[in-house]
């Protein structure tokens, strides 16, 4: 099973992670290693690449979520930048449902859903 250290070392490696940040991120990798050891398959793995990369992802989102309300606008000068929220949560929920899917053959079957009628 991987190990939630290593997962926030991986995505601080790959992502802009403040240090102060860090604790929130290993918060949210502990939390994505005890969802992944409740939805990986008995006979899939748990320390192969696939388990990792898709703690990983639900780790990313995770810290997306926690992180959600801290910052939604800036100002450079005499322009106001602000965020769309919405837009950026769409965006990191398609992300990881992506990833995901791209695991499935290692992660339980969480029924299905249909997206459009």
């Amino acid at each position: 099973m991987p190990d939630a250290i290593d997962l926030c070392i991986f995505i601080s490696k790959h992502d802009e992670v403040d240090d102060d940040e860090k604790s929130k991120l290993l918060y949210s990798c502990k939390r994505a290693v005890k969802w992944l050891s409740k939805n990986l398959r008995p006979d899939a793995d748990p320390d192969s690449e696939e388990a990792f990369l898709a703690a990983a992802a639900v780790a990313k989102f995770n810290f997306f979520c926690d992180s959600i309300s801290q910052m939604k606008s800036f100002k450079v000068g005499d322009i106001t930048v602000n965020r769309d929220m919405g837009a950026e949560y769409q965006a990191e929920t398609v992300i990881l449902e992506n990833t995901l899917a791209s695991f499935s053959d290692i992660l339980e079957d969480g029924g299905f859903y249909f997206e459009t009628t």
